[in-house]
């Protein structure tokens, strides 16, 4: 009887101490996720400048996918930046069950996201590493990036409601984690310093020479600015973009791709954009109605350096006859009007000393911003890109991509040979000999 007993009690222990064996692996296995990455590319891998930003996270920071849920390739990302920091949490809506969530925070289309963190948050466009991870940086800052509109000369208004207005802007701008706000220069003496970025969005009246100099005391410190200007009227600021080796062109641009596409020629549609990092893989189609050409200065100002953004195509010109244009004749481009493809967006940029660059883009058109055209096509992402790429130069993050490589496994003849007798024959009658040995000696026996 003791006997059984201390059989029982080991018997006991001993499943004891095998379950807490179990337990106690189980807790380190969920606290210390580990994985190998297998790919050749290291594509299931997040990047060292991810690491280094996600380990210096102190906050929490959900990120919400808006797309179809089942099977989804985001999730596949999501999950190693939720297994890299426990600060990390995600989740995917499905926006057409969900239609006020995605309204709430600004979501259009599938596949865009939004990451919450510090009571703010930030709008991405699609799930990639370097969006995840820039996003995150932009929560990290210690402020919000400040936007100035400048009015009083006709601008167009961030609070107009209307088709002229753009208001929708600064309302999708706000959803990015920005402060916007109007700025009337003719109340200050210097543009205000907290000013990260000054957008100056289609003046109808000239800048005061007063005004004129805290522009370009603001530009003179490192300030970067936006001007969308329409055609017929440049504010009186030709030679301020001049000094970033920008040329007004007073034309109209015509655009028979344009009316080929079902539209105005007036109206030119972009499909060609500049080789800058920001623009790479930006493939949607953008509507400037009413736009000027912008030319760059063949001998730059010293210590200029600029890039074209979006052009026209090659069935377009800077058409200078507007009485003609408008009373429905036809026109053509003749020798002394600039014949295309034309830029509609440039970028200059202008070396101040070895850490500080000033910032000057310029578009020929202010009505891809409005209301009636912000959320056609691509005229929004384009807007986004390049407000982006004037307010984070410098403090964000670029990740290439590391997709997986399909290495097809080519076999010669020799080993196509061997992997069939192998396997298929050698193996089996090898066991078939040592199965009748066995059998053979022990019959003997």
């Amino acid at each position: 009887m003791a006997g059984r007993f201390s059989y029982i009690s080991s018997v006991g222990i001993f499943v004891m101490i095998f379950y807490a064996i179990l337990v106690f692996v189980y807790l380190i296995a969920s606290n210390h996720n580990s994985g190998w990455d297998l790919s050749r590319t290291g594509a299931n891998t997040l990047d060292v400048k991810t690491k280094n930003v996600l380990e210096s996270l102190n906050f929490n920071v959900e990120i919400i996918i808006f797309d179809k849920t089942g099977e989804n390739k985001a999730m596949e990302i999501l999950d190693l930046y939720c297994a890299e920091s426990r600060h990390v949490t995600c989740r995917i809506i499905d926006p057409d069950t969900r239609p006020g969530i995605a309204a709430q925070y600004g979501v259009d289309r599938y596949g865009q996201g939004v990451l919450l963190g510090r009571h703010r948050q930030c709008l991405i466009d699609s799930v990639t590493q370097e969006n995840l991870t820039n996003a995150i940086l932009r929560l990290k800052r210690d402020k919000k990036k400040v936007i100035y509109f400048v009015n009083g000369h006709g601008e167009r208004d961030i609070a107009h409601e209307q088709n002229s207005g753009i208001s929708q802007l600064r309302y999708d701008l706000a959803a990015n984690d920005y402060d916007v706000f109007p700025l009337l220069l003719m109340r200050y003496h210097e543009i205000p310093r907290d000013a990260d970025l000054v957008i100056v969005a289609g003046p109808r009246k000239s800048f005061l020479q007063e005004e004129l100099a805290m522009v370009r005391t603001y530009l003179g410190s490192g300030g970067n600015m936006l001007f969308a200007l329409e055609p017929g009227g440049e504010a009186g600021l030709t030679g301020v973009l001049e000094e970033f080796g920008i040329v007004l062109d007073n034309g109209i641009i015509v655009d028979t791709f344009s009316s080929m596409a079902g539209g105005d020629n007036t109206a030119p549609v972009v499909t060609m954009y500049g080789d800058v990092p920001a623009l790479q893989g930006f493939s949607y189609a953008t509507f400037f109605p009413t736009s000027r050409a912008l030319l760059i200065m063949n001998d730059l100002p010293s210590g200029v350096e600029v890039n074209w953004l979006a052009r026209t195509s090659d069935r377009s010109w800077s058409e200078h006859d507007f009485i003609a244009l408008f009373d429905g004749l036809d026109v053509y481009p003749d020798e002394h009007e600039n014949k295309g493809p034309v830029n509609v967006a440039v970028l200059a940029e202008k070396e101040l000393d070895n850490k500080t660059v000033s910032s000057v883009m310029v578009f020929g058109d202010v009505d891809f911003l409005t209301n009636a055209y912000l959320n056609i096509s691509g005229n929004k992402d384009l807007a986004f890109i390049c407000i982006n790429m004037l307010l984070d130069q410098g403090s964000l993050i670029t990740i290439k991509d590391r997709p997986a490589q399909d290495r097809p496994f080519i076999l010669t003849p020799s080993q196509d040979r061997i992997i069939f007798w192998v396997p298929v024959v050698v193996i089996p009658s090898l066991i078939m000999l040592v199965c009748l040995a066995v059998l053979f000696i022990r019959r003997r026996a």
